[in-house]
């Protein structure tokens, strides 16, 4: 399985935003490339999932109880996107849009920037991930970690597609962010993209077809420190449109002062 880097591991930070923010957005101006602004849609991009990729990080949440950031697992998916920017690319973006259930609404929502709102297209069903080497004495290799892994994940499934702003509200950072052990996990219809890698690569510019290869979706983050710090997981992931991945990933469970 290849990673984003082969000798460094990569550090992601995210920002911890919960809950719905309703604000008063009149005055602002429309989304553009670079900056913010008001949009008519709730997504700045589409994500067609068809392929993943496992990564080691330092999740961007201190471990509870100290100022510590655990090494943990970047679950990633890959695929073709559709933008709402730029302009010209926005009628292959409104298509898609309408067809997912994101028609316009006029300057209802506001994004930070043109890329802060990317959905994937299809929900995750299930996640596992198994302990290919000894983890602990309750957790030798072959064992499910689920009840010592929690997933940090951002969804729009409080909001979307029953509870849209009506013409003349404004709503802003629509996703919530979620923790939860792996136990908890309940199949996630619209999944956030929680990185800043945003659909930045052009596949086909005629079609307006991007496409992003460095898509996190999930953290996964080891609530237990293993008695061996290098490990190794395997991690499969089912999708609600039938796919299904499956990889390997090497990762050093400790303990990292924060990153200035």
């Amino acid at each position: 399985m290849n990673v984003l880097t082969q000798k460094r591991m990569l550090t992601f930070f995210i920002a911890s935003l919960a809950g719905l923010l309703v604000s008063s957005c009149k005055g602002h101006e429309p989304l553009q490339e670079r900056g913010g602004g008001l949009s008519d849609h709730l997504f700045t991009g589409i994500i067609y999932p068809d392929g993943f990729d496992l990564t080691p990080i330092v999740a961007g949440y201190p471990t509870e109880g100290s100022s510590t950031y655990r090494g943990g697992v970047g679950i990633l998916l890959k695929g073709d996107c559709y933008r709402s920017l730029p302009l010209e690319y926005y009628p292959y973006f409104l298509e898609k849009a309408i067809a997912f259930g994101d028609k316009p609404i006029k300057g209802a929502y506001y994004h930070v920037d043109s890329g802060d709102g990317d959905v994937f297209a299809t929900s995750v069903e299930s996640i596992r991930i198994e302990a290919r080497t000894d983890y602990d004495a309750s957790h030798p290799a072959g064992s499910s970690l689920s009840d010592i892994v929690e997933l940090r994940y951002d969804s729009y499934d409080h909001i979307f597609p029953n509870a849209l702003p009506k013409l003349g509200e404004n709503i802003g950072m629509a996703w919530n962010t979620h923790r939860e052990l792996m136990t908890s996990f309940k199949p996630v219809k619209y999944l956030h993209r929680i990185t800043e890698r945003d659909c930045s690569v052009v596949k086909d510019e005629a079609k307006g077809v991007m496409r992003n290869d460095e898509a996190v979706a999930f953290f996964a983050v080891f609530k237990v420190l293993p008695t061996t710090p290098h490990q190794k997981f395997l991690v499969t992931l089912s999708l609600g449109d039938g796919q299904k991945f499956q990889g390997e990933v090497e990762v050093d469970v400790v303990d990292h002062k924060p990153v200035v």
